[in-house]
């Protein structure tokens, strides 16, 4: 494992420098929020495999983000976006995008990285998104974001009578301008409180911006309707809190991760950009996890 971990650059990078070269991959970006701009900030950690063609931003940019170098092209409109050619897109600004943009580009055989995975739980759009990949060739992607341990799910529940109950605890104002301020007086919680125990369809539903984890537990594991979720505002903490607990007849699953929140965005975790950089390195590397 030592001899693993101290040559994983050397798998990943420099020695095959021309054979890089012919199999460059090109990447458009939807969003230009948090974990957007920490992939942008961070692009040269991933070598020269990929190369950063388009952003999509909702507004035109005063400013080029910081890391985005000249040859990339920011877009405003989204069928200029759209008619950028890209292999790759990566999608992290929210269900709307999904909704408007994932059949065109998965229609057009791109590859889409998709980090608003909520937005499959509705049927409708699943479908949609599903076959138009069919029809185009594309693909969707789901990166761990800032979770861990989807392998683990993925062959624990192969065989019938797993149980998976996901639990996500968050600071007090990582839920702030959701359903749950509606429900309760949020400035007042000075003990952990459970604002929403159910099924991981509903959550998502209900907590577009907090619950994508849950949706992403759901499909690595039983299902968006047999998955508990459990999603708890705690005053103590000051970091994102996720865990898995997971059982079935091939035995036990627990993972936890705490993860700092995003600067600008304290309901998603900063690790979540780090995921996108991570899968998109794993797929042109000469030893890959799967």
């Amino acid at each position: 494992m030592m001899l693993l971990t101290e040559n994983r650059t050397r798998f990943r990078k420099a020695p095959h420098q021309e054979k890089r070269a012919e199999v460059l991959k090109t990447v458009g970006m939807i969003g230009i929020g948090a974990i957007a701009r920490h992939v942008v900030e961070h692009w040269q950690t991933i070598g020269q495999e990929y190369e950063l063609r388009s952003l999509l931003a909702r507004r035109a940019l005063s400013d080029r983000p910081a890391g985005c170098g000249p040859a990339t092209r920011i877009f405003s409109k989204p069928e200029d976006f759209l008619a950028m050619p890209t292999d790759i897109v990566v999608e992290a600004a929210g269900h709307a995008a999904v909704a408007s943009l994932g059949p065109d580009l998965l229609e057009q055989g791109r590859s889409l990285y998709l980090l608003s995975v909520g937005a499959l739980a509705d049927d409708a759009l699943s479908d949609r998104l599903c076959r138009a990949a069919l029809q185009g060739g594309g693909r969707i992607l789901l990166p761990c974001g800032a979770l861990a341990g989807f392998d683990g799910l993925l062959a624990l529940t192969r065989h019938q009578n797993a149980q998976v109950t996901y639990t996500s605890r968050k600071p007090v104002h990582a839920w702030a301008g959701t359903v749950a301020a509606t429900r309760h007086d949020l400035s007042t919680v000075t003990e952990p409180l459970t604002i929403f125990e159910g099924s991981a369809r509903e959550a998502a539903r209900q907590f577009p911006q907090n619950a994508n984890l849950a949706a992403a537990v759901a499909f690595a594991g039983v299902g968006l309707d047999a998955t508990r979720i459990i999603l708890i505002a705690d005053p103590h903490i000051t970091e994102n809190i996720g865990t898995i607990d997971a059982s079935g007849p091939l035995g036990t699953l627990n993972v936890t991760v705490q993860g700092r929140a995003a600067q600008d965005n304290p309901k998603t975790s900063a690790i979540v950009g780090a995921s996108v950089l991570s899968a998109l390195a794993n797929q042109t590397a000469e030893i890959r996890f799967i």
